[in-house]
């Protein structure tokens, strides 16, 4: 079985050193060093935005009492609102999805969506008492 693959703050670096050394040896040095800060560059536009995503929802889990054993499944919740939200999704869609498949509760998905600028909870009309007319 493969080992897990763990993304640490150094993995651009260690992919940008495989590339150029991979591309020393079969091209001039500086196109070779121009290439690997390209790609270390394209790593972290791609896998930057959901780290720092990640290192935000942290301290909101922390708030909330969540245990660290039940964190990966607000994470994956989090990357799935990055995604889909902009793609079209209601919130309120993605967050009853998403409480009926896991069992999250869902004021605490709301609480991560509204700190991320994602969607605000429904508000329910407060029920007035009638008048007499």
């Amino acid at each position: 079985m493969p080992r897990k693959r763990v993304f640490r703050p150094y993995t651009p670096a260690k992919l940008r050193g495989k590339i150029y050394k991979t591309l020393e040896v079969r091209v001039d040095p500086d196109s070779a060093r121009e290439i690997s800060y390209g790609a270390e560059s394209e790593w972290n536009a791609r896998w930057g935005q959901y780290r720092m995503a990640y290192e935000r929802l942290k301290p909101i889990l922390d708030e909330l009492g969540v245990p660290v054993g039940l964190r990966g499944l607000y994470r994956s919740f989090l990357f799935l609102a990055l995604k889909r939200i902009p793609e079209g999704w209601s919130p309120e869609a993605l967050v009853d999805y998403y409480s009926s498949k896991t069992g999250l509760p869902e004021d605490n998905l709301w609480r991560i969506l509204e700190e991320f600028g994602l969607g605000r909870r429904p508000t329910t009309p407060t029920p007035t008492a009638p008048t007499k007319a």
